[in-house]
C-alpha cells in the first residue's frame, strides 16, 4: 500500500481549505470523495476500520484519494455566504484539484464521488464546464423521489417539502439499523446552512443538472435506503436523468443502508467504486 492516511489543509483563493489525503507515489488518478450532510472527511475513512477504508483501498490501487471538508463544513463553516453559494463552490473545489493536481505535474485525471448531499456538489462540478474532463462520478444516497412520511405534499401544486427531522428521526433514516454499521465509526457535525437550503431544493435541482453531465456515472443505493425511493425503482428514475452521460451504471448495495461508507459492506462498496474508476481511466480506443 502506498502512503498512509494523512491531514493536509490549506487555502484555496482566500478559503481554508482541509481533510483526509491519501497520497499514491506515482498517481494514476485523483479521487475526490464528498462526504454528506453533518458528516466529515473520515465517512471515507472509518476510525478503526482501515480496511473499510476508501483512503486506503484507493491509495493500494494506485490512486490519490483526497476526502475534503466540504465548502461550508469544517474550516469553511464560518465563510461568508459568498464562498458557499453554488458557483463558488464548484471553484473552490477545481481550485483544490489543481493544487494537488500540481503535485503531480498536472498529469491527473480526476474521478469525483458523491454521497447524500455530498451529491449536489459532485454533479454541480460534473456539469461544470470542466466536467467534461472528469474521468466519471460516483453518487450514492440519494434521488429525486423521497419516501413517504419523509415530505409534506402541497395539496395544491402537489410540491413536496421534507418534514421538520429530530436527532432521533434523522439517525433513524441515515444511521440505522444499527446492525448494518461499523462500531463507533460515525462522527458528526453541524449541519451547514447551504446544505439546509439544497436539500429542499434537491429534487427539482437533480433532473436540471443530471442533463448536462457527459462523463461516466455509477449510481449506487442501499437495499435498506430510508430517506430516497428504494432499488431498483429509486435507481432507475436517477439513471434515466443521464441523457448525456456516455455511460450510466447503477447497483444495488446488499446489506446496506443509507451511510454505506461506514456501514458493513464498506469495504466491498468501496472496492465496486475503484473497479468503475479502472474501467473509466482506461485508455480509450
Amino acid at each position: 500500500m502506498d502512503g498512509p492516511v494523512e491531514p493536509f489543509a490549506g487555502v484555496v483563493d482566500g478559503v481554508p481549505m482541509s481533510g483526509l489525503i491519501a497520497r499514491a507515489a506515482d498517481p494514476r488518478a485523483l479521487v475526490i470523495a464528498l462526504h454528506g450532510a453533518a458528516a466529515t472527511p473520515h465517512y471515507y475513512d472509518a476510525p478503526g476500520y482501515p480496511e473499510h477504508s476508501l483512503l486506503r483501498i484507493g491509495a493500494a490501487q494506485g490512486y490519490t484519494v483526497v476526502a475534503p471538508w466540504r465548502p461550508g463544513y469544517g474550516p469553511s463553516f464560518d465563510a461568508p455566504e459568498t464562498d458557499l453559494v453554488p458557483r463558488r463552490q464548484v471553484e473552490l473545489m477545481f481550485g483544490l484539484i489543481d493544487r494537488l493536481a500540481a503535485e503531480n505535474a498536472n498529469r491527473c485525471r480526476v474521478f469525483v464521488v458523491g454521497h447524500s448531499l455530498g451529491c449536489v456538489l459532485a454533479l454541480r462540478m460534473a456539469a461544470h464546464s470542466r466536467g467534461r474532463d472528469l474521468l466519471g462520478i460516483e453518487i450514492a444516497g440519494t434521488g429525486i423521489r423521497r419516501q413517504p412520511g419523509v415530505v409534506v405534499t402541497s395539496e395544491r401544486d402537489g410540491a413536496e417539502t421534507p418534514r421538520p427531522m429530530s436527532r432521533d428521526r434523522a439517525r433513524e433514516l441515515f444511521w440505522e439499523p444499527a446492525e448494518l454499521y461499523l462500531d463507533h465509526a460515525m462522527r458528526f457535525t453541524e449541519v451547514s446552512r447551504r446544505d439546509m437550503l439544497d436539500a429542499g431544493r434537491w429534487p427539482m435541482l437533480f433532473p436540471r443538472l443530471a442533463r448536462g453531465v457527459s462523463a461516466p456515472v455509477r449510481i449506487t443505493l442501499a437495499s435498506g435506503e430510508r430517506m430516497w425511493e428504494a432499488p431498483p425503482a429509486g435507481l432507475a428514475s436517477m439513471a434515466a436523468l443521464f441523457t448525456a452521460s456516455s455511460r450510466v451504471v447503477t447497483s444495488e448495495e446488499y446489506g446496506a443502508a443509507h451511510s454505506i461508507s461506514v456501514g458493513v459492506t464498506a469495504r466491498e462498496y468501496h472496492a465496486e467504486i475503484m473497479t468503475f474508476v479502472e474501467e473509466c481511466a482506461q485508455p480509450t480506443r
